[in-house]
């Protein structure tokens, strides 16, 4: 090859990695939990190659209700989420694709909450949410000519078009790649933990009404099924419990009947709320998502469904796949701890739940305590467990935990200090009004702050980096927690 060939070679190579870098530098990126989808996505590929047994794909009601860490616990199966939010089934089937470049799954597990899409496009928000993520490669090439209209697509090829007016925003997260080599511990799950009460579902049993696809969507669950035939592996056509209405079961009897016009597995949790124990007052996140629990429930009784219909080999015993089980049963265990403080309702309860390695605490008032405006049970807990032990308390009470040890007080001048000891990313500010500011890169646009005469709680949690319950307690009472 001539000199000239070669330097001019050299400069095609340069350009490509200095204008790929600079793309993801300025794409705008999902890293924040639970919703952190950017490094969900790319977790796959750093999974052990063909390690994965079952992947499950479709919207947010697939990565909400279906924890592969519940799974494995349960039967000992490897499994992942590779689901993005409204995800059509064109998008669906573009991500098998891209899925089996790093795993041969037995089964792949569809979610059809978007067989009722009518339209031939979906919104921006929900392509982007599935298309920036992925690589440039041929199948993201096809992946944009079916999701988006012609006349937007060039964006999605050259992502600085849509992002080049970001700079201004930047932060050190965009020029920190490190999650391109990273597994998501919860193996592609999100957490939901708040709780909303439903009143009432509509009943779905008496509804035989078939409503037809549009032609988009039947023609890609066709696909999917042709690709499932093709690669080999074993397709469940599966819907979460959703509190569907009866216009949407119209539709998922669409699906039910190609499933088995084509021999393929259906399985509808909206119909199996009393054999999995689904409560409604309880195991919802929203009228549409299980939370934590719902997802536990579903999660236990979908990972027997594996198990027995596909006699998938249990593999807890297998060497090659114990570490990064093993963290993920650990971070799981860490986010139901979470779950399990945000119900606490009594000071008594919460003092001994916090009392927990890998947790540092913060306790604070905004103005001076008065001992004796404090209710006689709420002083005894909170001397008891090492706070409030002064008999006069001069300015803002401020103390802190770590690892379960004896909380310590600190004065106001020295609290950041203090927090930086414990290598806590975070830092207290005071706004006009005298009330604290918790901030860091994670938590701006978050205060954190007591109501005067009441004491602040907020718990960190070192091993999810994360703030996982702040609560204000009404020291005049009885200690009643205010989540």
């Amino acid at each position: 090859m001539q000199k000239g060939a070669i330097e001019l070679l050299a400069c095609i190579l340069i350009f490509g990695m200095v204008f790929s870098g600079t793309t993801r530098v300025f794409q705008m990126k999902q890293l924040e939990e639970p919703w952190d989808m950017t490094r969900k996505v790319e977790g796959i590929k750093n999974e052990e190659k063909d390690s994965v047994d079952v992947m499950y794909f479709g919207s947010s009601h697939m990565y909400t209700s279906i924890n592969p860490v519940v799974v494995w616990e349960e039967q000992g199966i490897p499994s992942y989420i590779l689901a993005t939010q409204k995800q059509p089934f064109w998008i669906s089937y573009y991500y098998m694709r891209e899925a089996l470049k790093y795993q041969k799954p037995k089964v792949v597990v569809l979610d059809i909450y978007r067989s009722d899409f009518l339209e031939e496009y979906e919104e921006e928000s929900v392509n982007r949410a599935a298309i920036d993520l992925l690589d440039f490669s041929y199948n993201k090439a096809q992946m944009i000519e079916a999701s988006v209209p012609k006349e937007e697509r060039a964006s999605y090829y050259v992502n600085l078009i849509k992002y080049h007016g970001r700079w201004k925003e930047l932060t050190k997260e965009d020029f920190d790649w490190s999650y391109r080599t990273k597994q998501d511990p919860l193996k592609g799950y999100v957490c939901l933990y708040p709780t909303t009460p439903i009143d009432r579902r509509q009943s779905l049993e008496e509804v035989t009404e078939v409503q037809d696809m549009s032609d988009k969507t039947k023609e890609y669950l066709m696909k999917i099924i042709e690709l499932s035939k093709k690669k080999g592996f074993e397709l469940v056509l599966y819907k979460a419990p959703s509190n569907a209405t009866k216009e949407q079961k119209a539709y998922y009897n669409a699906v039910e009947a190609i499933a088995k016009e084509n021999n393929i597995h259906f399985i509808d949790y909206n119909m199996l709320y009393e054999e999995v124990g689904l409560d409604l007052s309880k195991d919802f996140y929203d009228e549409n998502h299980v939370n934590l629990l719902g997802a536990k429930k579903v999660s236990t009784h979908f990972s027997a469904y594996l198990a027995d219909e596909f006699h998938l080999e249990d593999k807890r015993d297998e060497v090659s796949y114990r570490e990064t089980w093993d963290q993920a049963v650990q971070i799981n265990e860490r986010w139901e701890k979470a779950y399990e403080l945000r119900n606490i309702v009594n000071l008594k309860d919460y003092v001994e739940a916090v009392k927990a390695e890998d947790y540092a605490v913060l306790f604070t008032t905004v103005s001076n305590v008065s001992l004796d405006t404090v209710s006689e049970e709420s002083l005894k807990v909170c001397q008891d467990f090492g706070l409030l032990q002064k008999e006069k308390l001069k300015g803002h009470y401020i103390a802190i935990m770590k690892d379960g040890e004896m909380p310590y007080e600190v004065d106001r001048e020295a609290l950041n200090d203090a927090i930086r000891d414990l290598g806590l990313p975070i830092e207290v500010a005071y706004n006009d009004q005298e009330r604290y500011t918790l901030s860091n890169i994670d938590y701006k646009d978050h205060n954190y702050f007591t109501s005067r005469g009441n004491m602040n709680i907020i718990v960190y949690d070192k091993k999810l980096n994360k703030i996982v319950s702040n609560v204000l307690v009404d020291l005049k009472t009885q200690g009643k927690i205010v989540q």
